[in-house]
């Protein structure tokens, strides 16, 4: 069935349209094979097999990019300072799965990246030393390994007393940890690969570093048309593909499917999740007043009292993020396929990114018959774990619109949904002026019908922004949201009818992309972010997707991300 899956999906990104410049075909042309490139220990990003083949989740990408653009980019595995060798001595064309620095800039070009993980600290399980920072890796060994460049920076943040055991690979380090080699060892999600494949029992996660590394493909620099063609092929990849390719060869997990059950377990696990936090909150509490009080009349044993009470602190907050970390990747799971935009539209692209590790932000795209689409934008209240669990009710009062609609129950107008989602919304959780809960969310809608030519939009302060001949009309929502305790029951929506002309642009944005502020604390604001897209539109969805992904990285360099991101665009 895996493989069944990725034949489906290579089928599908043949039928891609990819533009390729003259330049870059007379590249291809010129260069029947195009070397990258990687350390022979970097599983399972490249595993070696024993009759030579390279496979892993690197090979995967490529190999869809070669689709993709008709390229031919294959992966040579060895010692790394060797590879890094003859990279220089351009004997092979570049690198695969490294991180950038000042000096490799120097020689080579970097695509943009196509993974990015957390850098977690691993201990065994039931972290018995009590592992929670870099302060508490005193006196400790800590297993590394020896061709990576993380690794390295990692060692300067060790405390001096910090003893360092460098091994060849990540096997080599996990090992160390589960036989008390080491007491602990830095590493990503790809860890839980090698636990599994190697038989390991499970390490746990003693605590997560705020910021992420990026892995990016790296090509010398008098080949900019091999980047230029590199990029194009991985803005082609959906998220939901990475996320596939993630969960086969980093995650270990196996592949399903979302049903109606499994939805209602979500929610269910989201309120268990919520009241466990509150109950260690409670009894933390609990503990403290507690020991507050001991001390007061003891005024002894100070130091061990708020270890002990740390331990605990760090030990819940690990718990929790474990939970999160599970919940994501469900929320990640229900996120439609794109590809069907395709069958509707010339061009597209969705940015979708949550601030936390799951997010209030979630968008629906349903083909209800071969001429009509549905597209959907929901901004959930809030964002966390919050934010999670109004996507998670959202999803279930979506897939029951979606049978209804099916069944002649209900019609897809924009605005009756909207109405569909707020009676619901306002009923299951029994919002009304006494009500202790205030749940909602602002959202768009567009109905497609091919055959008639025609656009429905209706909007819940999400509006819809139009170009058509180089000129931006915004059509506007209801300032209405949906759900909400203030808004009504019976609340009604107002449509806007489109015709669908040659070129048309349109676009759908949630407020987390212009709300986010610069170094010097400004937003960027409504206006800015309109004229933005205006100047943008006249370029490829893809090249638009590039140059939003990358402004927002310069906003986020200096300050953290404020509110989830949605950002969609169509091209007719």
């Amino acid at each position: 069935m895996k493989f069944l899956s990725i034949f489906l999906i290579s089928t599908l990104l043949l039928s891609a349209k990819i533009n390729l410049t003259q330049k870059e075909q007379e590249f291809i042309k010129a260069h029947p094979q195009i070397i990258l490139g990687t350390g022979d220990t970097w599983e399972p990003y490249s595993i070696t097999q024993k009759d030579g083949k390279v496979v892993g989740f690197d090979i995967d990408i490529l190999n869809l990019i070669n689709h993709i653009t008709g390229a031919n980019f294959i992966e040579k595995t060895g010692n790394f300072s060797e590879i890094s060798k003859e990279v220089k001595a351009k004997k092979i064309d570049g690198l695969s799965a490294i991180i950038k620095t000042k000096d490799r800039e120097e020689y080579l070009n970097f695509s943009i990246p196509y993974t990015s993980s957390e850098i977690i600290l691993f201990v065994p399980e039931g972290n018995p030393l009590g592992i929670n920072s870099f302060q508490t890796l005193a006196n400790k060994t800590v297993a590394l390994q020896s061709a990576n460049l993380l690794h390295s920076k990692l060692a300067k943040k060790f405390p001096p007393s910090t003893k360092i055991l460098w091994c060849d690979s990540t096997l080599d380090t996990v090992k160390a940890v589960h036989y008390k080699k080491a007491d602990a060892t830095f590493g990503v999600e790809s860890v839980f690969h090698t636990l599994f494949q190697n038989g390991l029992p499970m390490l746990d996660s003693a605590f997560i570093l705020p910021q992420k590394i990026d892995l990016y493909f790296a090509v010398r620099k008098e080949y900019p048309e091999a980047i230029d063609i590199l990029n194009k092929g991985l803005l082609t990849i959906s998220d939901k593909e990475i996320m596939r390719l993630k969960r086969r060869w980093l995650l270990a997990l196996p592949e399903s499917r979302i049903n109606w059950k499994l939805i209602l377990s979500i929610v269910a696990i989201s309120l268990v999740i919520l009241l466990i936090i509150l109950f260690i909150n409670r009894k933390l509490k609990q503990l403290v007043a507690k020991r507050t009080h001991e001390l007061n009349e003891l005024n002894k044993n100070l130091e061990k009292i708020v270890q002990e009470r740390t331990q605990k602190l760090e030990k819940a907050n690990q718990e929790i993020l474990k939970s999160l970390n599970h919940a994501s990747l469900i929320q990640q799971t229900i996120l439609p396929n794109s590809d069907i935009l395709s069958e509707f539209t010339k061009d597209n692209f969705i940015f979708w990114k949550p601030k936390d590790i799951v997010g209030g932000d979630i968008y629906f795209i349903d083909k209800l018959s071969k001429d009509e689409l549905l597209i959907m934008v929901i901004d959930g209240a809030g964002h966390g774990v919050s934010g999670a669990f109004v996507t998670f009710l959202v999803k279930a009062i979506q897939t029951q619109m979606i049978s209804d609609i099916k069944i002649g129950i209900l019609q897809p107008n924009p605005a009756k949904i909207l109405e569909f989602f707020n009676k619901n919304i306002k009923n299951i959780l029994k919002q009304n002026r006494d009500s202790k809960s205030n749940v909602g969310f602002d959202g768009a809608i567009i109905y497609i019908n091919k055959k008639s030519n025609k656009i429905i939009f209706s909007g819940a302060n999400i509006p819809l922004l139009v170009i058509e001949k180089n000129e931006l009309n915004i059509i506007k929502p209801n300032r209405q949201n949906v759900g909400y305790i203030r808004t009504k029951l019976e609340q009604k929506y107002e449509e806007h009818t489109l015709t669908i002309q040659p070129d048309m642009r349109l676009y759908i944005s949630t407020d987390g992309y212009y709300d986010q502020k610069k170094e010097n604390g400004k937003k960027m604001g409504k206006s800015k972010f309109y004229e933005l897209i205006k100047t943008l539109s006249c370029k490829s969805m893809p090249q638009q997707k590039k140059e939003l992904v990358e402004l927002f990285h310069t906003y986020t360099s200096c300050n953290i991300q404020i509110d989830d991101i949605t950002v969609v665009g169509l091209r007719f």
